[in-house]
């Protein structure tokens, strides 16, 4: 017999319950087919949808059964639910549309009476539910949202005997299996990951009177792979993962999980178990073992960075290796009135190897133990005792300049303590090993206190770290110390009572050191540097500060002083440092150029004041402060600038001011040598510097002077000068003074009275001198030969130029036709002359050994790098001499210079010409001549000379006086055959004498006798001498001889 309810139709019986659903959640129910009894309710294809429409749970087939009658006790028993096939969307479940639950709109209750709420037990259920039976048998869920797609598949939950009176009155018998696979899809931007898992899931539970007992077995083999949107998927291995868990609930709410295990691949991982208080608010978890496979791990990273594409084609490194928990236990209480922590921890990494190929890193043999035991919180009972020991078989580094760090044998351990309370807290860290580059490495570090301050460690009372490090044998060639090499030993001893007061003592010592540069060795054998510390560190430890520092390096320095140093600069309130001149100098030899191989240079200088960083400290040499550099008893040796000198005293002061610095400098010698100018030396000369350097490279407001109170001469130059693409460009003014109203003696051969003054203005970088040059009744004496009187001097040096560069020049090398051509000497000269630029010379007296000559006047000019007379006269010998003289300086020094002189004699009085010993007086007596000379350098034993001199006037008795003057010895026939034809009436129409190639070549052209000498005169008629007579040769350095000196017979 049919029990639908008043025989209405099924439709409308679910249209009913629909809609009724439909308003009490928001969900619709529909079914394909159903049928609706008094007790049953069979449904087929079900469909529910949310408020949009969107399907969110599809099944096969819904059943349920209950019993009629006991619903007129107030009891629902339930006899069998199943449902079949079931698959769930889980978006709108996660993400509801707004409207998916309508509030309902509030009514005016304040005229309606609400009736008082029935007294009930806040605990009773409104009816006693038993359920018998429930089953839902593959069941499927589908997440579907912002990229991800996932489903499970093949779930199926059984419910036995389940009865619910309250919520503390109830008992149920639970059952969930899962054979069938997890699917999961992940894609962002270019990247597509799928995940399939084969999947079985055990799981069974049951639960009376608040207490319970579950278990969970859970295998998985996932297979992963993933790929870029325009390359295939890779696969990406994992291991299989097994976890099972047991857990019992008791009646105080305790749940007590004895049994947590996690394997990957059949191999254990993780074995817990854990205790959780809920009332209490405490949990308790106790880990008896666990591992983690390194070289797994780092394999499914390698994969899936790429797929990332993150390796872009390099070398993967390789992992190996054990991350080992071999014991854990935590325990946690979050009560309010008595909170605590307290953890047990031991554990480390075994057999950790790690290679980088590109990188150049290795490691092998990495063991790591660990262990930390103690009170966290509250405070005021917290201890810790934990500690860690590390050791290292090997490490190498390879460095990008061929240097290789390598560690071997490394053994490192630490070790905490602190009592309850934080009461003396104990560190200590030591370490031992050989590396890095061959170096035995170790040291010992510990700290103690009164008690542990958590927000300031630093400033925990009584703080007191002690300790010391040290290496051993470091080879500075395997090191990255470009260009050292040999062994280096280095040592730390440090002790710091807070951060107030640091103490240390670092030292260095080298063993058979050297510095390789540009192919030079520079030896290290002496390197020793000890530094004593004391000061104090900031809290972040960013910054120092030292009261007091002492540093040395025998023997070439020592420092003294005070400051600080950090993020933010530097400073040193108080500076002394002492340079030991002589070794340091030794030690940078080999760096030195060639011409300053031999230099030597002893005494000590000092350097002292304060100075700090400026702002922009790391920006150029800004700074601010003083600085004095002085030095006394100082020596020095310049062998090959020819220049030494000693008692020198030096004082050097510096300001800086940010970008900008101030010097001023001075220095003077009591004696100094300059053998090539003279053997005694020069008496108290100084030099001084004064001016502003700004950004490092323009030098302005200069000022420089050189003094030499011996010589009375003195030197001020002032000008600015800065950084051009071709040198230095700026201007400088020169002002030299000479006050010798006694003589002085500026070279060995060379005495110098009168004054003098200069003034000079160099431009650069066009290197062009401007000026003058003047000298007033100057007199110079050289040797015992030569003395110049009355000299005065008016030369400009406007359009001078600078010497350039060719010392040596040859005397045949190539000169400006205007030296060269008789025409356009002569027209050159005249137009010299007359230049209104030009200088002036005078001379009141010459002379030279024996000879004397007075009165020279002339025309001077300074044409680039020659100082040229084009017009001069000179009285001599009660007769006169014509010319124009140059001088071209190639460099500055006199073996270098090149000069020529043209000129003319007129009515020279033999008789009085020293060496002629003529007795003829009179017009006989006089000659006159032309002669043209060109040379280099004064030095007669170097001179180079050309040139030639043609005597057109001269009596037979002065021709015959020469004559013997190159035949003292009478021995030369052809000489003594033309004496016997002047002593006969014969007469000189030209005496020429030529020089070349170092020797003197004379020769004369005859004139016949006067007709007054009948006999010689016929025979000059019938017999001729020919238009010339030629002499032997004679040295040129005989002729250079003082007057007097005997000559060789003529070659």
């Amino acid at each position: 017999m049919a029990t639908r309810p008043l025989w209405l139709p099924d439709a409308f019986l679910i249209r009913i319950g629909s809609d009724k659903l439909e308003a009490a959640t928001g969900y619709r129910l529909e079914a394909g087919d159903g049928r609706v009894r008094f007790h049953r309710l069979d449904l087929s294809d079900i469909t529910l949808h949310d408020t949009t429409g969107q399907v969110v749970i599809t099944a096969s087939r819904l059943e349920i059964r209950w019993r009629v009658l006991p619903l007129l006790q107030r009891r629902l028993v339930i006899r069998s639910l199943e449902l079949d096939r079931p698959h769930i969307a889980l978006a709108p479940f996660l993400h509801p549309p707004p409207e998916q639950f309508p509030q309902p709109v509030p009514e005016d209750t304040a005229s309606i009476s609400q009736p008082a709420p029935a007294p009930s037990s806040p605990d009773a259920f409104p009816l006693e539910i038993y359920l018998q039976r429930l089953d839902i048998t593959r069941a499927a869920l589908r997440l579907e949202q912002d990229g991800l797609a996932a489903r499970i598949g093949g779930l199926d939950l059984s419910l036995r005997e389940a009865r619910i009176r309250s919520s503390r009155d109830y008992r149920a018998g639970l059952t969930m299996s899962l054979d069938d696979s997890l699917y999961l899809r992940w894609q962002r931007d270019s990247v597509t990951v799928d995940l399939a898992c084969a999947a079985a899931l055990e799981l069974s539970a049951s639960t009376e009177h608040d207490s319970g007992r579950a278990r969970l077995a859970l295998r998985l083999v996932p297979r992963l792979q993933a790929g870029m949107a325009a390359a295939a998927r890779q696969d990406v291995p994992l291991p299989d993962v097994t976890l099972t868990a047991a857990a019992v609930f008791t009646p105080a709410g305790a749940i007590l999980a004895d049994s947590l295990a996690l394997e990957f691949d059949g191999r254990p991982a993780l074995r817990a178990s854990a205790r959780v208080d809920l009332p209490g608010r405490r949990l308790d978890l106790e880990v008896t073992e666990g591992r983690v496979n390194l070289a797994e791990a780092w394999e499914i990273l390698g994969r899936w960075q790429s797929v990332r594409g993150d390796q872009h084609g390099r070398e993967r490194p390789r992992l190996a290796g054990d991350l080992a928990l071999r014991e854990c236990s935590l325990g946690l209480s979050l009560d309010p009135a008595r909170p605590d922590l307290a953890v047990v921890l031991r554990g480390g990494l075994e057999g950790l190897s790690y290679r980088d190929p590109e990188a150049g890193l290795s490691l092998e043999g990495l063991g790591l133990n660990a262990f930390f035991r103690g009170r966290l919180f509250p405070l005021a009972w917290a201890h810790v005792d934990a500690g860690l020991d590390l050791s290292l078989r090997s490490l190498a580094v390879d460095h990008p300049g061929g240097a290789v760090m390598a560690v071997d044998q490394f053994d490192l351990g630490v070790a905490v303590k602190v009592d309850s309370g934080l009461a003396h807290p104990e560190a200590q860290l030591v370490w031992e090993g050989n590396g890095p580059w061959g170096a035995a490495n170790r040291g010992s570090f510990a700290a103690v206190a009164e008690r542990l301050d958590t927000t300031r460690w630093t400033a925990s009372p009584g703080l007191l770290v002690e300790g010391s490090a040290a290496l051993a044998g470091l080879n500075l060639a395997a090191a990255p110390a470009p260009g050292f090499e040999g062994l280096l030993d280095a040592a730390l001893d440090l002790t710091a009572r807070g951060l107030e007061d640091v103490t240390a003592r670092v030292t260095l010592e080298g063993r058979e050191t050297a510095l390789k540069l540009s192919q030079r060795d520079l030896p290290l054998t002496g390197l020793a540097l000890a530094a004593d510390l004391a000061g104090s560190l900031s809290e972040d430890f960013a910054s120092l500060r030292w009261r007091e520092i002492h540093a040395t390096l025998p023997p070439y320095a020592s420092l003294d002083g005070a400051g600080r140093f950090g993020r933010s600069g530097w400073a040193l309130d108080t500076l002394r440092a002492t340079l030991t001149t002589e070794p340091l100098l030794e030690f940078i030899r080999p760096l030195l150029p060639p011409d300053l191989a031999a230099a030597a240079l002893s005494g000590s200088l000092t350097l002292a004041g304060r100075a700090k960083s400026a702002p922009a400290w790391g920006t150029g040499l800004a700074w601010h402060g003083d600085l004095a550099l002085t030095g006394a008893g100082l020596a020095f040796d310049l062998p090959a600038w020819g220049v030494s000198g000693d008692s020198v005293e030096l004082g050097a002061t510096a300001s800086g001011d940010g970008n900008l610095l101030a010097v001023e400098a001075e220095t003077w010698a009591g004696n100094l040598y300059l053998p090539r100018m003279r053997q005694a030396p020069f008496r108290h000369a100084g030099a001084g510097l004064r001016g502003q350097l700004r950004d490092g490279t323009r030098l302005q407001d200069a000022f420089a002077w050189a003094e030499s109170r011996e010589m009375h001469l003195d030197a001020q130059g002032y000008g600015e000068l800065e950084p051009a693409d071709t040198g230095l460009a700026g201007r400088w003014e020169v002002q030299i003074q000479l006050r010798a109203d006694d003589p002085v003696q500026p070279l060995d051969s060379l005495w110098v009275e009168g004054r003098a003054d200069a003034a000079i203005i160099l431009d650069l970088p066009v290197a062009t001198l401007q000026g003058h040059l003047r000298s007033d009744s100057l007199a110079l004496q050289w040797g015992q030969d030569v003395r110049l009187e009355g000299l005065r001097l008016r030369l400009p040096l406007d359009r001078g130029r600078l010497p350039a560069d060719g010392a040596n020049r040859a005397l045949s090398d190539p000169l400006p036709p205007e030296l060269t051509d008789p025409a356009l000497y002569s027209a050159w000269q005249h137009r010299l002359s007359a230049s209104p630029e030009a200088g002036s010379i005078r001379l009141e007296r010459v002379e030279s050994g024996e000879y004397r000559m007075q009165h020279l006047d002339g025309r001077l000019h300074l044409l680039n790098n020659r100082l040229i007379l084009p017009r001069f006269s000179l009285e001599a010998y009660g007769g006169s001499l014509l010319g124009s003289a140059w001088m071209e300086f190639s460099a500055l020094h006199p073996d270098s210079v090149r000069w020529g002189v043209r000129g003319s004699a007129e009515r020279i009085n033999t008789s009085l010409l020293p060496g002629i010993a003529s007795s003829v007086t009179g017009a006989e007596g006089e000659i006159g001549a032309f002669g043209h000379f060109q040379g280099r350098g004064f030095d007669p034993a170097g001179m180079a000379l050309e040139g030639g001199l043609d005597i057109t006037r001269i009596g037979r008795q002065v021709a015959d006086n020469l004559l013997r003057f190159l035949d003292p010895e009478e021995t030369d026939p052809s000489i003594q055959t033309y004496r016997g034809y002047l002593r006969r009436g014969w007469g000189v129409r030209v005496f020429s004498f030529t020089v070349k190639d170092d020797f003197v070549y004379a020769a004369l052209t005859p004139a016949k006798p006067p007709f007054s000498q009948l006999d010689m005169f016929l025979v000059s008629r019938l017999v001729g001498l020919g238009r010339s007579v030629t002499f032997g040769r004679v040295p040129l350095r005989f002729f250079l001889q003082r007057p007097g000196a005997s000559l060789p017979p003529a070659q």
